[in-house]
């Protein structure tokens, strides 16, 4: 079997490195059952963090009748899955980014003209925006878990002082693909100096109940940002993600509920490099309540995987 499968930095920007992504538009001769989908983001593990599969409705694996879209919806143009080295996972912010920017550069899809893709978190809406250089991208439905999380516990799992937290914020699980664990702290200086251990942190990550770990603070180093982030996802076989959707569009909904942010745009810092930072988007629908995240992506090359 051939797989092609290109290789894309999303969420780069004025030089920052973005976040590597490989996505794949699979044919209509190819039939990738989930075993075949996880060992190739397995064996590609060295490359890229998640692999996005992007099958068009009307594939044979996704036919349009087994997708159970709801009467009245927007017909989706592609049924997507996602895939870490380590399992398969409902969401994946940059992979999508990476692809539906890659889809609108090529003229597959067009500009200012909205459509859908399906995922295991239903059906989301894609804004190109040629104008912009980027697409934004609805978030799933955000769910927020009400359990109280062990502040003092969390930072030892981070190795972070848990006098660096943030005593006016909650620590909240919020999910928006990805059962995020964000954790506010009080200075730019404790997030960037973070250097958990992997395995402390994906042992705290099973016990919390939390797919990944965004740390976050209102101090930032371009002053056009409103926070800076770093982002963990022990769970997904790698310690840091230097841009991301998911965790991303959870602290937006976070920052809404929390009255923290009034809908308009913004801009986030992520990874822990002072000076380099990759650029997030987020914005909401007319209301203010739904969060989009949006970004661009750089091709890098194409990968041919054979077995």
């Amino acid at each position: 079997m051939n797989v092609t499968l290109r290789k894309i930095d999303a969420f780069s920007w004025n030089g920052s490195a973005g976040n590597p992504a490989a996505v794949c538009y699979p044919s209509a001769d190819q039939v990738l059952p989930p075993e075949t989908m996880q060992t190739i983001a397995r064996e590609l593990r060295d490359e890229v963090r998640e692999v996005g599969f992007f099958f068009p409705i009307g594939h044979p694996q996704y036919d349009a009748a087994a997708l159970g879209v709801a009467a009245g919806a927007r017909q989706p143009l592609y049924r997507c899955k996602y895939y870490s080295a380590e399992r398969e996972v409902d969401f994946c912010g940059h992979a999508t980014i990476a692809a539906m920017h890659d889809l609108a550069r090529s003229g597959a899809v067009r500009d200012g003209e909205p459509f859908s893709i399906l995922t295991n978190r239903g059906a989301l809406d894609v804004y190109p925006r040629a104008e912009a250089d980027a697409v934004f991208i609805r978030a799933p439905e955000p769910r927020f878990r009400n359990a109280a999380i062990p502040r003092d516990d969390t930072a030892w799992a981070l190795g972070l002082d848990p006098a660096a937290l943030d005593p006016s914020l909650p620590l909240s699980i919020v999910n928006a693909g990805l059962d995020t664990l964000l954790v506010p702290v009080s200075g730019l200086d404790a997030v960037l100096s973070l250097a958990p251990d992997f395995e402390v942190l994906k042992d705290w990550c099973f016990a919390s109940g939390a797919d990944i770990v965004e740390v976050f603070t209102r101090e930032t180093v371009d002053h056009a940002a409103s926070w800076r982030v770093r982002v963990f996802p022990p769970r997904m076989g790698y310690l840091e993600d230097p841009a991301t959707g998911s965790g991303n569009s959870a602290l937006g909904y976070y920052l809404l509920r929390n009255g923290l942010w009034d809908g308009t745009p913004l801009v986030l810092e992520q990874n822990g490099e002072r000076n380099l930072a990759n650029r997030v988007r987020l914005e909401t629908l007319p209301g203010g309540q739904v969060v989009l995240f949006g970004g661009s992506g750089v091709l890098i090359n194409e990968i041919e995987y054979r077995k």
